[in-house]
């Protein structure tokens, strides 16, 4: 092995970070009964163990024609998000964890983006106070193995380390769903599951 080989494996292993040759992929889709768009269920991962130190760059939040661009958008407990108004009128951000009014942040037209840490990990409703229809959900997760759905309800998790974990589903109106699965070597693991009204 050369030099620079050994480092990058010692730095994958102190990290705790799975080496791309020996990680798994989890696919699959999520449905319902009723409306055909499946789109906006997180599916995660609990159990993994690691170090997994959050990135840098923000992630991104728009409001656009008074809706929240993304709708639903999963991230890594410690990152960023800037929120950014496309719109030519007045905004504003308005985010809560559970009752808890964390921030309120007036975002005027062609205004500088707004950038905020999210550190605690779980779901995190974005309102405008000034729109009372906009609505989106950050949902701040433990660690980076989670994908959003399309629209057709598929999903890919990559880069899996080998292991067993808890796969589990997050949407704002339906039922969160676990399952245990187990993944080894560079294998791909298909996984469907169908989610139930929560009332």
């Amino acid at each position: 092995m050369r030099k620079k080989e050994c480092l990058a494996f010692f730095f994958v292993a102190l990290l705790g970070v799975p080496l791309a040759s020996s990680a798994a992929t989890i696919t699959g889709t999520v449905t319902w009964k009723g409306p055909q768009d499946h789109r906006d269920v997180v599916v995660y991962l609990e159990g993994v163990k690691g170090a997994f130190p959050p990135s840098e760059e923000p992630h991104g939040m728009d409001q656009r024609g008074k809706v929240f661009i993304p709708h639903v958008l999963p991230l890594l407990k410690g990152e960023k998000v800037q929120f950014i108004n496309s719109d030519l009128l007045l905004h504003n951000v308005h985010v809560y964890f559970g009752r808890e009014s964390l921030f309120n942040l007036a975002i005027p037209k062609s205004s500088t983006p707004r950038i905020r840490t999210f550190d605690r990990a779980g779901e995190h409703v974005v309102l405008c106070d000034v729109h009372p229809e906009m609505e989106a959900w950050i949902i701040v997760l433990e660690n980076p193995y989670f994908a959003v759905t399309d629209e057709n309800g598929n999903f890919k998790i990559e880069n899996v380390p080998e292991g067993t974990y808890t796969l589990k589903t997050w949407h704002k109106k339906l039922k969160s769903q676990s399952k245990e699965v187990t993944v080894g070597g560079t294998e791909v693991l298909e996984v469907h599951l169908t989610l139930s009204p929560s009332s």
